[in-house]
């Protein structure tokens, strides 16, 4: 009955029937079922039987027989029988590609052939890294747009970076090109460790803002010196170094270099300094943390909480977990715990800006990063009451009344995180 039904969904159905209940019968009548199958162009069909297989026993020799002859047409199935063999049967994959690409270099186009050759056979490769203009059934005589890209260069030689980073030029040499393209041209020019990188030097100084800002960062990929040059003349501005701020060794150079230019030294607002800050989302939120205190402007008080954004759960680290330091900030406003971990400040540092007065209703567990205007703050005290005596701060724990009428015990409440009576920033 199977294989007189004119219908392939019929014929589907019942030899995957036969292959969950009936393997011995299945075994020996799935050869005619294949070619039955490739007789009567069910492609598609013959596809979702090989998928069907568990994948607890290998795939039928007739089944992958099929699915070389499906892939070998360059149809519009071949990149789904090309995916069954790569995943279920990847010797016959490895045999079967340089013939594909041999017959037809658009399949250069298909995910699982684009990367299978950057991690298994890099010497296929060399001859589409110059970026032809590959013609075929699959391609779009596109040139490197439609050729080899994927985000790694898994062991390439350095002639072959030479080649690639050449055809990365011309493609950035287009006029019409979009700002996507643009941006992959320059994180890839940074990518290729082996390759000659004046291209993307000359690209710090171009006339667009967003490539500028993207070749700055990318400079921080070139561990071989070869970039430091261009690097430290690139630094001299604050954008940029926050822009290259990604290893916690560049967010410390960017904390006292963000403290020493910002002020009165530059006539900075509060708000161009929050700006800077998260013109970078990777920067450290110890950046702001570090130098708002210090910009010595009236209006600090209402910039400080933007600078924290709180979307991640270990915010209470923020002096510490943020760059990957020991120990936070301790007890006090001195310049010394906010920063002892820096060492000694040649600047001032203010007095914190004061906040609304808590309010006992507020969660102890409420935390700058959640504060805004109109909210109110309360922290966790430093000192149980029977200690509290000693850490010179009683008056800051007043006793709530509506505590006390109901018959519990008093509930303390303190000032801001940053009040001298707060573990503030405490380990949770």
């Amino acid at each position: 009955m199977r294989d007189a039904s004119p219908l392939p969904s019929q014929a589907l159905a019942m030899t995957q029937w036969q292959s969950n209940h009936d393997r011995a019968g299945f075994e020996s009548t799935v050869g005619a079922t294949v070619r039955r199958f490739l007789d009567q162009g069910w492609f598609a069909e013959l596809i979702t039987l090989a998928r069907s297989e568990g994948n607890g026993r290998p795939l039928h020799t007739e089944l992958v027989f099929g699915l070389e002859r499906v892939a070998r047409r360059l149809g519009e199935e071949t990149q789904d029988a090309l995916n069954v063999l790569r995943q279920r049967a990847s010797a016959n994959f490895a045999a079967l590609l340089p013939d594909l690409l041999e017959a037809d270099a658009s399949v250069l186009r298909f995910s699982v052939v684009n990367e299978y050759l950057y991690r298994c056979r890099q010497d296929l490769l060399t001859p589409y890294l110059d970026a032809p203009v590959i013609t075929g059934r699959f391609a779009k005589g596109e040139g490197l747009a439609d050729g080899v890209r994927v985000p790694w260069f898994h062991r390439w030689t350095p002639e072959q970076s030479v080649i690639y980073v050449r055809a990365v030029r011309r493609l950035m040499e287009q006029p019409d090109l979009n700002t996507w393209t643009v941006l992959w041209c320059v994180t890839t020019l940074a990518a290729l460790d082996w390759a000659p990188k004046e291209a993307l030097f000359a690209l710090v100084d171009d006339a667009r803002p967003v490539v500028r800002e993207k070749a700055i960062r990318v400079l921080a990929r070139c561990d071989q010196g070869e970039g430091l040059p261009t690097l430290l003349r690139c630094l001299e501005a604050v954008e940029a170094r926050l822009t290259a701020s990604r290893s916690a060794e560049a967010r410390r150079v960017a904390v006292w270099c963000l403290v020493r230019d910002a002020g009165p030294k530059r006539g900075w607002t509060p708000e161009r300094l929050v700006w800077l800050v998260r013109f970078q989302q990777d920067a450290s939120p110890l950046v702001a943390g570090a130098a708002l205190p210090r910009s010595r402007s009236p209006r600090a008080a209402d910039a400080w909480p933007l600078a924290h954004p709180g979307t991640r759960r270990s915010h209470s680290r923020t002096g510490a977990g943020a760059i990957g330091r020991g120990a936070t900030w301790t007890c006090g406003t001195s310049e010394s715990s906010c920063c002892r971990r820096w060492g000694s400040s040649p600047w001032p540092v203010p007095a914190p800006p004061a906040l609304p007065s808590p309010s006992p209703r507020t969660r102890s567990s409420a935390c700058l990063a959640r504060w805004s205007p109109g909210m109110t703050v309360t922290s966790r005290p430093c000192a149980p009451p029977s200690r509290r005596a000693s850490c010179g701060c009683a008056a800051a724990h007043p006793t709530t009344a509506s505590s006390t009428a109901r018959g519990r015990s008093p509930s303390p409440s303190c000032g801001p995180p940053w009040s001298a009576c707060t573990r503030g920033f405490a380990r949770t």
